[in-house]
């Protein structure tokens, strides 16, 4: 019978013990924890507060981008347009048949020649001796034909290389859009694994914090039929050690 009562005396013990471990220094541990949960909300909170930063500039961005884009979309309207009027006056300079319309077009487009003397007259035919009638004009005026034409022949060039690298700069541009999204999503995802992962630690800190306040009901005096299930099974350990 003392075993027996050694038996049950060691067993309160136990579960004083595992009481203090777990419940001893409550106030303590609450305290800990609630100061662990508000600075670990603060941290998010700036965390969150500068990703909000960043998703208005990255809206503002978005917005420039757009503006940008119009722009470009207005320009190459510009540009249709200025081929439809050099189409346009390619087609009146190749009326003009009156020597005096001739003149006047070439005076407009060579101000510096517009006192030039200038006009049509009729020669002979530097091999026939037929009369021909010729279009005559300063000498200087030659080396702007040749140069204007030189020019123009450039121009065309430039403008062949100038189709290829704007192809070529959409492609960037669509290539850049699709990065930008996919970073949106995954920073998107980010947000949302922090904003879980936060929610999820305040749950459980708060949820510790009322276990610590709210112990579950533990009597450490075992009520009759314990006692009496734990006697008996100290009674039969004892008979079978003995």
């Amino acid at each position: 019978m003392k075993k027996i009562i050694i038996i049950l005396a060691v067993l309160w013990v136990g579960f004083a013990f595992m009481g203090y471990l777990f419940w001893g220094g409550a106030k303590e541990k609450i305290a800990k924890a609630e100061q662990d949960l508000k600075e670990f909300r603060t941290k998010f909170n700036a965390i969150k507060k500068t990703s909000d930063s960043l998703d208005t500039i990255v809206a503002s961005l978005n917005v420039q981008r757009v503006e940008y884009r119009t722009q470009v979309d207005s320009l190459y309207e510009v540009i249709d347009m200025l081929e439809n009027l050099r189409q346009d006056d390619i087609i009146r300079v190749a009326q003009l048949f009156q020597p005096d319309d001739i003149v006047e077009e070439v005076r407009e487009t060579f101000p510096k020649f517009k006192r030039a003397p200038m006009g049509v007259a009729v020669v002979p035919h530097p091999r026939t001796g037929l009369p021909i009638t010729t279009f005559q004009m300063p000498i200087q005026l030659v080396s702007s034909f040749i140069a204007d034409r030189n020019d123009v022949v450039n121009l065309l060039k430039q403008k062949e290389v100038f189709k290829i690298v704007n192809l070529t700069l959409e492609d960037v541009i669509a290539l850049q859009d699709s990065i930008i999204t996919l970073k949106e999503q995954k920073v998107m995802a980010y947000k949302e694994g922090l904003e879980f992962g936060m929610n999820k630690y305040e749950q459980l800190t708060k949820e510790y914090i009322n276990t610590l306040k709210n112990p579950p009901k533990v009597s450490l005096f075992p009520n009759k039929f314990a006692l009496v299930g734990i006697a008996a099974g100290a009674a039969v350990g004892y008979a079978v050690g003995k």
